[in-house]
C-alpha cells in the first residue's frame, strides 16, 4: 500500500486509474473480498426487503387507483346519466394512478439507495484509508464507521440514485447526464463529509470543467459495471476501489477537497 498522500487536482486518466486499481486489487484481493463480503451480507437482505416493498407499493397504488377511478366513474355516470363522462373519469383516473405509481417507484428506489448509503459510505472510507496506507481492509469495513456523516451520505446518495433512475427511462442515454455530473458526489459526502448540496454542486462543477475526461471515465466505468454485475462480491469491490481512487485523484486526501 502506498503511503504517499494524493494531492488531488489531477486529470482523470482512465488507463492509469485502471492499472493502479488492478495492481492494488490483486495484491490485496483477500482484504477486498472480506470487505465486500461484509457489505454484501448486510446489504443484500436490506435491499431485498426494501425492493419487494417498493414493488408492492407501486402495484398497490397502480391497481388500487385504477379500481377506485373506475368505481367513481361508474357512479358518476349512473348519477348523471352521461356514460361518456363516467368513462372519461375512469380513463384519466387510471392514467393518473399509473403516473403516481411510477413517481412512488422513483421515490422508493431513492429510499433503498439512501438506506444502504451509510454502509456504502463506511466501506468507501475504509477503502480510501487502505489506499492511503493507513490500515488493511477488514470484514467490518461496511459498518466500522456506519454512523459517521450519515446525513450527508443518505441525502446525497438518495438524490443521485433518483436522478439516475429517472435518466434510465430516457432510453438509458439520459442516465449518462447525472452519472457524468454527479458521480463523485456520494464519495465527497463519505470521504470529506460535505453536505448533499455542496457535494452535488462541487461534483457537477468539476465535471463541467473537465467534461471530456468525466464522460470517458463514466463510459468505461459503466462498461465495467456490466461485467462486474456477474462477479459476486469482488465485482462490486473492484468498482468501489476504482471510484475511490478516481475521487482521490481529483479531490485529494487533504482535509478539504482540492
Amino acid at each position: 500500500m502506498s503511503t504517499t498522500p494524493e494531492p488531488g487536482g489531477r486529470p482523470l486518466v482512465v488507463g492509469d486509474l485502471l492499472s493502479e486499481t488492478f495492481q492494488d486489487f490483486m495484491q490485496n484481493i483477500a482484504g477486498y473480498m472480506m470487505a465486500g463480503l461484509g457489505f454484501f451480507l448486510v446489504a443484500m437482505p436490506v435491499g431485498m426487503v426494501l425492493g419487494f416493498l417498493a414493488v408492492f407499493v407501486m402495484y398497490g397504488v397502480m391497481i388500487g387507483g385504477s379500481v377506485v377511478s373506475m368505481i367513481a366513474g361508474g357512479a358518476i355516470a349512473q348519477g348523471s346519466g352521461d356514460q361518456d363522462i363516467g368513462a372519461l373519469i375512469g380513463v384519466f383516473g387510471s392514467f393518473g394512478s399509473f403516473l403516481v405509481a411510477f413517481l412512488c417507484l422513483f421515490g422508493l428506489i431513492g429510499i433503498v439507495g439512501a438506506a444502504l448509503a451509510p454502509l456504502s459510505a463506511s466501506q468507501i472510507r475504509a477503502i480510501a484509508a487502505h489506499q492511503r496506507g493507513e490500515k488493511p481492509l477488514e470484514f467490518s469495513a461496511a459498518f466500522s464507521t456506519f454512523s459517521q456523516w450519515m446525513g450527508p451520505a443518505i441525502f446525497t446518495t438518495g438524490a443521485v440514485t433518483v436522478s439516475t433512475v429517472i435518466g434510465v427511462f430516457f432510453c438509458y442515454v439520459g442516465a449518462l447526464v447525472p452519472a457524468t455530473l454527479l458521480t463523485f458526489a456520494p464519495y465527497m459526502a463519505a470521504i470529506h463529509g460535505k453536505g448533499a448540496m455542496e457535494s452535488l454542486r462541487r461534483s457537477s462543477g468539476h465535471a463541467m470543467a473537465a467534461l471530456g475526461q468525466h464522460f470517458v471515465y463514466i463510459l468505461v466505468y459503466m462498461g465495467l459495471s456490466l461485467v462486474a454485475a456477474y462477479i459476486p462480491v469482488l465485482g462490486h469491490a473492484f468498482l468501489l476501489a476504482l471510484m475511490v481512487r478516481a475521487y482521490r485523484r481529483v479531490y485529494g486526501d487533504g482535509p478539504e477537497p482540492a
